[in-house]
């Protein structure tokens, strides 16, 4: 078996056999692009997945399920470590001239070496099946992946530092708007958590994920939590789905005070989404870190008949009170911005501001209608960007 692909894609190029690739997922996808880039044609895919069969995977590469003899073929196995070796004897049983075995470490190093424009077409295909329209994009998913390109606002990287947000927060509505910080940190060693309260919220200024809720220091294992955000300062959430603005964020810890209402064991999120300004979403997140669970409303509070990534909840929330006064907040904070998500909670119907974003999944989440996908990129207008410039 081959290991270095550098190695096999010499043997491949003087190869006149027909080349399939046994993985349909995300590496099989990533390999085609990779084997293009070297000039080495492939034939299509195999995936036991009969739910892929008759799919185009990557440009036209056509998948297939297993047929009983691939004799004057090769084969090129890009799948998890879990499935690799049963793959191989499925491989041999269907009579492939030669398997190689593709590196997948070696494929993440070709990932991160592509440029981001590059990165993000190929992405979109590993989520959404199909090419990015970069041209001439019309889906809110796709626009996202624009905007990623052509809005590179160095100011906007305060904005998604969650340290440094708190300034322009102030700045735009008000200080009272904003959780009480406790302490600003550039490292783990610089925290003393006697000097903290029982309660508190750690989390990295330039991630999304370096997050540590501390509900009761007595109970709670704050070295093993300590550990987690000090490999997490160490993250470059850039490379994850190209989010410029993450790209020059100086890693630290902010710590702020633990929002609670008795109404919830944990608040629901609201975010909500700013097109050209104006707010015209708003989604609502409840039971994050449990049962996640996830709704969407017009401007209106209407309940909208859509899912993405995690299943609606049934029992409606009521209109807040304090909607318009978010809505307003939501606004002045995205003024002269082409496109962000502000997040908020409440407590006890008073608004505390949660986070700023100008790539809601990086892009990358998916609508379960198409319809209200491109219904969303109607609302947006990218050719706006020049005037807001």
């Amino acid at each position: 078996m081959e290991s270095n692909n550098d190695n096999i894609c010499e043997q491949l190029i003087i190869s006149k056999k027909r080349k399939y690739i046994w993985g349909a997922g995300k590496f099989g996808v990533i390999s085609a692009s990779y084997f293009m880039e070297k000039g080495i044609l492939i034939d299509g895919y195999i995936d036991s997945n009969p739910n892929l069969e008759g799919n185009k995977i990557y440009e036209n590469l056509i998948c297939e399920q297993p047929r009983q003899n691939y004799c004057d073929s090769l084969c090129i196995i890009v799948v998890s470590e879990k499935v690799n070796e049963e793959v191989k004897k499925q491989a041999r049983k269907k009579g492939f001239d030669r398997i190689y075995d593709l590196n997948i470490g070696e494929l993440q190093i070709y990932l991160k070496s592509l440029n981001d424009e590059k990165f993000l077409v190929l992405m979109y295909q590993i989520f959404f099946g199909k090419k990015l329209d970069l041209e001439n994009p019309s889906t809110f998913t796709e626009k996202i992946q624009w905007i990623k390109i052509h809005d590179r606002n160095p100011e906007y990287s305060k904005l998604v530092d969650k340290f440094s947000v708190r300034e322009y927060v102030k700045e735009k509505i008000g200080n009272q708007y904003l959780p009480t910080l406790y302490g600003i940190y550039d490292s783990i060693s610089q925290i003393d958590t006697n000097q903290l309260p029982d309660e508190f919220v750690l989390k990295t200024t330039h991630d999304s994920g370096g997050l540590f809720i501390c509900k009761d220091k007595k109970n709670t294992n704050i070295e093993q939590n300590m550990h987690m955000l000090e490999q997490r300062l160490q993250y470059q959430h850039y490379y994850l789905f190209r989010e410029f603005h993450y790209k020059n964020i100086v890693p630290r810890l902010i710590c702020e005070e633990f929002l609670k209402d008795e109404l919830y064991i944990e608040l629901p999120d609201y975010k909500l989404f700013c097109f050209n300004s104006k707010v015209r979403l708003i989604q609502v997140d409840i039971d994050r870190f449990s049962e996640h669970k996830r709704n969407f409303y017009d401007i209106n509070w209407n309940f909208l008949e859509v899912i993405c990534t995690f299943p609606n909840f049934k029992n409606n929330l009521e209109k807040p009170e304090a909607l318009m006064e978010m809505i307003s907040c939501a606004e002045k904070l995205a003024e002269n911005i082409l496109f962000c998500r502000v997040d908020f909670y409440l407590v006890n119907n008073k608004i505390y501001f949660g986070e700023m974003t100008f790539y809601p999944g990086g892009g990358f989440e998916k609508f379960s209608s198409g319809q209200f996908d491109k219904l969303l990129g109607d609302m947006l207008e990218v050719k706006e960007l020049d005037k807001i410039k």
